[in-house]
């Protein structure tokens, strides 16, 4: 029994019996890592080679002064930055083709075109997105775990232990990334894309936009599994725990494009087709990157633990189960679409409300969404984090770690939305962001009336996105379609009422007003799920 006088601050002291790959102080000196409960542990040699003493001080007061709350915003902060720099491939297309001689048109044509790229990518490839982050974050606790290691060498913000489990969960991520994506490319460049761009405008096959369109769609479409590769990478390595190389690839991919599109559109005369090709040629420069990287990385993967060492695991033995395989991908993915089409019902309703009452209150209604969509980026970087980290604590076993990481979350969610409700109203108050988006003296006098409106649903926003993630990082994928409905049934009922009055005003608040009950349900439904530790919640509470 080796023993311990506490230092000052310390809560309890535990003994661990770790081999020195696993704990190695330099010549006595402390060593100081996390804990599971995410307070700072202090390491010191103690007795035999192989014996040391590790001494947990008390958690922090400050949110920003604990370990689990700065890395989680290590995994936030370049999420929010490669979300905002993904609209930029297609904001870059869009400036450069509208130098064209028929700017007007082609950009007509190619906005189509995005909108049919765009749906598919919310319908299949963020789904797998979500998925893949969780399911490989598991996998990396599910190694910790079998690999033994103490609950204070657990720092995998500096080291992450690649075993087997994540080494079959990143395969199998790429895997079916690319059969989403030559399945989007049999959608977008084979015979069913004319009947798809017919349907978005309502215009016949033979008409000159219709014709443009296709073209653009024809390359984006061959490039789709490259597309849907790098989206799904990134969710790899932000499952690993690294957010910062899937925001390099972000902004290598768009600096490219930049480069190319002057000169595929303009010097090689491909027009439209020249935007796609550049745009393609962009995300395969970065993916190779990134593939190439993930290879260093899955290369350092260890031979699997013999049984006779898992069962000496001070953490207990490692699971013989090996859920993370197709079928939970593919089951998982589905029940995401499920609730995708939920969501992408309700914003689809109350885009068609605002555009029956007219040019004003469609345009209205695009500036606000538009910023509304712009600060719900902040929250689900958030999400993102908590859901990495959360994901990864249920996976190796660490109950204690995953409720920390729950209440970290809801505190950078209260903290975010009322900043971000601060920040709205302050530009509501300047008359700022009207004056910015149009110059129609009626669309900017509308659009000062419903800012406050948009202000008022940030809190909800950052609540809902932030409970996303937690839900997702428990891999409470099959409850998610289900809380969905529940969520967006009342939202389509109110806003549904908004179809009935002849007010614009009145329509407009009505939509706005089911936007906000779709998110405060979103938040209400996982949250009473937590609180009364039902549903996929149990995991956190193994002894009630």
């Amino acid at each position: 029994m080796i023993a311990s006088t506490p230092h000052p601050g310390v809560r309890h002291v535990t003994t661990y019996r770790c081999t020195p790959s696993i704990i190695r102080p330099s010549g006595g000196t402390p060593c100081i890592v996390r804990s599971s409960g995410g307070a700072p542990c202090i390491i010191r040699p103690s007795g035999g080679a192989r014996a040391y003493v590790v001494t947990r001080a008390s958690t922090p007061n400050s949110l920003l002064s604990q370990p689990l709350a700065l890395e989680m915003l290590s995994i936030a902060w370049p999420t929010l930055l490669s979300l905002a720099c993904d609209p930029m491939a297609s904001l870059v297309d869009t400036a450069w083709i509208g130098r064209m001689p028929s700017g007007a048109a082609s950009i007509a044509s190619v906005g189509v075109a995005l909108s049919i790229c765009n749906t598919l990518t919310k319908l299949l490839n963020n789904p797998l997105l979500s998925v893949s982050t969780s399911l490989i974050a598991t996998a990396v606790g599910e190694d910790v775990r079998a690999r033994q290691v103490s609950p204070c060498d657990n720092d995998i913000s500096q080291r992450t232990p690649i075993g087997p489990a994540s080494r079959h969960a990143c395969t199998t991520a790429l895997g079916l990334a690319l059969c989403f994506g030559l399945f989007q490319t049999a959608l977008l460049s084979g015979p069913l894309a004319p009947r798809l761009v017919t349907s978005f405008t309502g215009l016949p096959v033979e008409s000159a936009l219709s014709q443009a369109a296709l073209g653009f769609l024809f390359f984006r479409g061959l490039g789709a599994p490259i597309t849907t590769l790098l989206l799904i990478t990134q969710g790899i390595f932000r499952g690993l725990g690294d957010a910062k190389t899937p925001l390099r690839s972000t902004v290598t991919a768009n600096l490219i494009n930049i480069i190319l599109d002057p000169l595929l559109i303009f010097g090689v005369a491909w027009g439209i087709r020249g935007a796609a090709v550049a745009t393609v040629a962009g995300q395969a420069i970065a993916l190779a990157g990134l593939l190439y990287s993930l290879r260093l990385q899955l290369a350092r993967c260890p031979p699997p633990p013999s049984s006779s060492s898992s069962s000496s695991s001070t953490l207990g033995s490692a699971d013989a189960r090996h859920p993370l395989d197709v079928f939970r991908f593919v089951k998982s993915t589905v029940l995401l679409l499920v609730r995708t089409v939920s969501v992408l019902g309700c914003f689809a309703l109350a885009t068609s409300i605002a555009t029956r009452n007219g040019a004003v209150a469609g345009a209205t209604h695009q500036i606000c969404i538009q910023i509304w969509l712009a600060t719900s980026l902040t929250a689900d970087a958030v999400a993102v984090g908590a859901q990495t980290l959360l994901a990864r604590a249920i996976g190796s076993g660490d109950t204690t770690q995953a409720n920390e990481i729950v209440r970290i979350a809801q505190q950078f969610s209260l903290l975010l939305g009322v900043g971000l409700t601060l920040v709205m109203a302050f530009a509501t108050a300047t008359n700022l962001l009207p004056v910015l988006f149009t110059l129609d003296p009626a669309t900017r006098s509308m659009v000062r009336w419903l800012l406050p409106v948009v202000a008022g649903t940030q809190l909800l926003n950052a609540l809902a996105f932030t409970w996303d993630g937690i839900l997702f990082g428990v891999n409470g994928f099959k409850y998610s379609p289900l809380l969905m409905a529940l969520s967006a049934g009342p939202a389509l009922l109110l806003m549904s009422t908004a179809l009935e009055t002849s007010s614009v005003t009145s329509a407009l608040t009505i939509t706005w007003s089911g936007l906000a009950l779709l998110m405060l349900l979103r938040f209400l439904t996982i949250y009473t799920l937590y609180l009364v530790r039902l549903g996929p919640f149990r995991t956190l509470y193994p002894g009630s």
